[in-house]
């Protein structure tokens, strides 16, 4: 991903975030996306995507010159890539993204738990032990699994001694 912020252009697995972020006007992108292990097949068909890759298109692109001798396909790409990519890819935006998604939420829970002198960690805690002791004598009468779009919801009736 440093690369983008110094004009660079990516020629890339598509794995991790270039698997994210490929579009072929920003740059190329060799494989499928999917794993393949050690299979010396697959590694030579791959390796053969990256000379052609390079014969076809990075090369050629690279050296076709204006009568100012400059690239201009080429310069299209550095300027694209660094103006779609940058901004979605860079610590500015992870920092920023952890902290609003992660951290702060974190320590909002933090604070709401650690009011009353704790009294929520507690309650968990005191939950935990009275279960601990008596997991024995707990029997699942019946469970119920109700998937959703993003989660699944899991419905069990207990009896609890």
């Amino acid at each position: 991903m440093k690369v983008l912020v110094n004009g660079g252009i990516n020629l890339s697995e598509l794995d991790g975030w270039w698997a994210e972020a490929y579009t072929p006007e920003m740059g190329w992108a060799l494989g499928d996306g999917n794993e393949h292990g050690d299979d010396p097949a697959w590694d030579a068909k791959e390796a053969q995507q990256l000379y052609d890759l390079l014969e076809q298109q990075v090369v050629p692109e690279f050296y076709t010159r204006n009568p100012a001798g400059i690239p201009e396909a080429w310069i299209a790409r550095i300027r694209k890539s660094m103006a779609v990519l940058t901004p979605r890819f860079s610590a500015n935006r992870t920092v920023r993204e952890y902290t609003e998604k992660y951290y702060l939420p974190a320590a909002a829970s933090y604070l709401e738990r650690a009011g009353e002198k704790g009294a929520a960690g507690v309650k968990i805690a005191s939950t935990y032990y009275s279960l601990s002791n008596h997991w024995q004598n707990i029997r699942f009468i019946e469970v119920k699994v109700e998937s959703r779009e993003d989660h699944h919801l899991f419905l069990v009736r207990l009896l609890l001694d």
